[in-house]
């Protein structure tokens, strides 16, 4: 394709992002910093020197794609550059025949399929870790594509992890990933006093994320109790602890075991290993669980209760199937409480995880709440944990009288914390815990 001027004019802060050759690039930015029409930028200037090719532009909703994203790329690209565009599917199509295309991460069935020479992913940290992990990454592999990950942060989930990855790869010489971070201020074609302005009228933790890119902590994060030098730590004495397992069962998600030794004594769980696998079949799963139990005696295994729904052409329940292959299960409690519980564990240090369970680590650290994937360790954990509470641990609380009162970010973590006041009037804890939650 002949050389076009695209309609746009990089900022000195821009350039450098630009100039970068990095396979991977992190860019963490504050509002206004124009972060969208760099990525878009990128994008024409890669698919006009690759003919016959695919890249992709995915904004974290379909509606933002079109609205924002779309609209800029159109006023940017020269109307000879554009062989033809299809508004209704966000595409355009270049005279070297190279496609553009804006996608919505809240659409994962449209995101399956061709191989990518590039794809940004804008507002990245509002996108679901999973859909580069397990789907995008994949369709990179055929051509070695590029990927670029820009957005400012939101407290500190996996865009946050992302970033520090990048940085640490690239201060150890590794020319694959760069990392950038730019605040608002960095954009010179913005009005300083005007940034000032809107800092008088806005929270100081809003400014500090949204406009200086600054990570909040615990924004959002579902278990922000987890902290992990007090709770990751290896059980390197046994001795006579009894153990249990729980399991998360999974189809289109991954199947999750773990195992726990309960210290009774010192009202402490200590979970020792994790089994994360897909796309097996419930005996390959029951068969790879047993190995890695051995001959150890487990006290019992709790299960995802909907393992109970019956198949109509068989009449047995997953659980059911679990048994026949050899490891019979009892039902978990699914109800809300059982975060509760699990926060309760993590914050006052009593649930202790062995750095093997990586995955369980990971979904603590980034779990947001509302996610309704990405949770399947976590889910395991809660099983597990309620009933650890509730059969094997009832008097848990009893140290815990008098503690200065836990002041939560999400209403329905109030429950547990009231419970000194609330046991000069009774000692049913698990009775009281329902009342608050359902």
């Amino acid at each position: 394709m002949d050389s076009l001027k695209l309609n746009i004019v990089l900022h000195r802060n821009q350039i450098p992002i630009h100039e970068n050759k990095a396979r991977f690039r992190v860019i963490k930015a504050g509002k206004r910093f124009g972060k969208t029409k760099l990525a878009l930028f990128e994008l024409m200037q890669a698919a006009g020197k690759c003919p016959n090719e695919v890249f992709w532009f995915i904004a974290p909703t379909y509606r933002q794609a079109k609205s924002i994203a779309f609209f800029d790329l159109l006023w940017m690209l020269p109307k000879q550059c554009i062989k033809r565009k299809l508004e209704n599917e966000l595409m355009v199509i270049l005279q070297n025949d190279s496609r553009i295309e804006l996608k919505g991460a809240d659409n994962e069935d449209s995101l399956r399929g061709p191989r990518l020479k590039m794809v940004v992913f804008d507002e990245c940290a509002y996108i679901k870790e999973y859909l580069w992990n397990d789907i995008i990454r994949s369709q990179l592999v055929d051509l070695k594509g590029k990927a670029i990950f820009i957005s400012s942060p939101k407290g500190r989930n996996w865009f946050t992890h992302l970033g520090d990855e990048a940085k640490r790869k690239q201060g150890m010489g590794d020319k694959d990933w760069a990392y950038f971070y730019y605040t608002s201020f960095d954009n010179p074609t913005l009005p300083r006093e005007e940034l000032e302005k809107i800092r008088d009228t806005i929270p100081e933790t809003t400014w500090n994320q949204e406009y200086m890119a600054l990570e909040q902590d615990f924004v959002g994060q579902k278990y922000s109790e987890f902290n992990f030098d007090k709770n990751v730590e290896e059980l390197k004495n046994i001795k006579q602890i009894p153990e249990v397992r729980g399991i998360d069962w999974g189809l289109d998600h991954p199947t999750v075991c773990l195992w726990a030794r309960v210290d009774i004594e010192n009202k402490v769980v200590w979970i020792t290993n994790e089994y994360f696998k897909s796309g097996l079949t419930i005996n390959e799963n029951v068969k790879n669980i047993l190995d890695i139990t051995g001959s150890r005696a487990i006290e019992w295994t709790v299960i995802d209760p909907s393992a109970n729904k019956r198949d109509p052409a068989t009449n047995r329940s997953i659980k059911d199937e679990y048994a026949r292959w050899g490891l019979a299960c009892v039902d978990g409690d699914r109800r809300e409480r059982g975060t509760d519980i699990v926060k309760m564990f993590l914050k006052h240090g009593k649930i202790k995880i062995d750095p093997r369970c990586r995955n369980l680590i990971r979904e603590l650290q980034i779990l947001e709440w509302g996610d309704k994937v990405g949770d399947d360790a976590t889910d395991c954990a809660r099983y597990m944990l309620v009933r650890i509470y509730d059969f094997m641990i009832p008097n848990l609380f009893e140290e815990l009288k008098g503690e200065k009162k836990f002041v939560p970010t999400n209403p329905r973590e109030m429950s547990i914390y009231d419970l000194p006041s609330y046991q000069k009037q009774t000692n049913n804890v698990s009775e009281w815990l329902l009342e608050q939650v359902i």
